[in-house]
């Protein structure tokens, strides 16, 4: 057995700032918003329930004013527009919720190997996921904020803890849309499959993957030195200091046993 450490969910890289890790290390998993309209999914950060705050939404926690994301010439690169050509809000905002927790799997576009999914994973192997998270009061989303003020909060008071992981049962390897059909009744959960997107690479987890309760914290900043140093367990799994917290990392067997410890103990 072996592990592979792979950033997920909102951050800097993609919608401009992070989900929220409150005081007791309970957090919001908010998934990558969708770059594309060729989706079948229904799901809206407006609908889709936060796990920390009983009749809040995951748009309870992002930005409360219209906001689109286009790059250099003009153009979104997230579906973040109407048909009228206006900017959403984060509560209409579609996500693509990969990883998901509810049939357990993980996919990526196939690429030269795997595109992010590294063509070496087999079942029995772990995927380790991280997620960039803003420790913040509640309270501040109490009011409303703009993506301006919610991304300059989030300025050095945010760091990479683990959020979930998946034990790897089946790997699909679809290069047609026949072979995703095929695949329908264990991946229809799946960001990837709703693009019908082809080829793709999906990891179907085992019973035991799951979405952790309590975020583990890997590093922390430390303002005099400029960089993010790692805590014990980020120094187990062999971060380093740096400036910023992608981390996409092997870890052998020994490891993994350990980090799996490490959640077993925690929570």
């Amino acid at each position: 057995m072996k592990g592979f450490l792979m950033r997920v969910g909102i951050d800097t890289t993609n919608i401009g700032y992070c989900a929220p890790v409150f005081s007791d290390n309970h957090f919001e998993y908010i998934p990558i918003p969708q770059f594309n309209n060729e989706t079948s999914e229904n799901l809206r950060y407006g609908t889709m329930k936060a796990r920390t705050h009983e009749g809040k939404f995951l748009s309870d926690f992002m930005h409360t004013d219209h906001h689109s994301y286009v790059d250099e010439s003009g153009n979104p690169y997230v579906r973040s527009i109407d048909e009228n050509g206006e900017s959403l809000l984060a509560q209409d905002l579609t996500p693509h919720f990969d990883p998901e927790f509810t049939t357990n799997s993980f996919g990526d576009f196939w690429a030269q190997g795997r595109g992010r999914i590294p063509s070496e994973l087999r079942p029995e192997d772990c995927v380790f996921f991280y997620a960039g998270l803003s420790r913040c009061d509640p309270s501040f989303y109490e009011c409303k904020r703009t993506w301006e003020e919610l991304k300059d909060f989030q300025v050095r008071n945010k760091c990479a803890f683990l959020v979930g992981f998946l034990k790897i049962e089946k790997i699909f390897d679809i290069r047609t849309e026949q072979d995703l059909l095929a695949s329908r009744e264990e991946i229809w959960n799946n960001a990837h499959f709703k693009e019908t997107i082809v080829p793709t690479v999906i990891l179907k987890g085992k019973n035991e993957s799951k979405l952790l309760d309590k975020a583990i914290q890997l590093n922390y900043w430390q303002p005099e030195i400029g960089k993010y140093n790692p805590t014990d367990i980020g120094n187990k799994i062999g971060l380093v200091p740096m400036s910023g917290v992608r981390i996409m990392k092997w870890l052998d067997e020994p490891l993994c046993n350990e980090v799996a410890e490490t959640i077993n103990n925690y929570h």
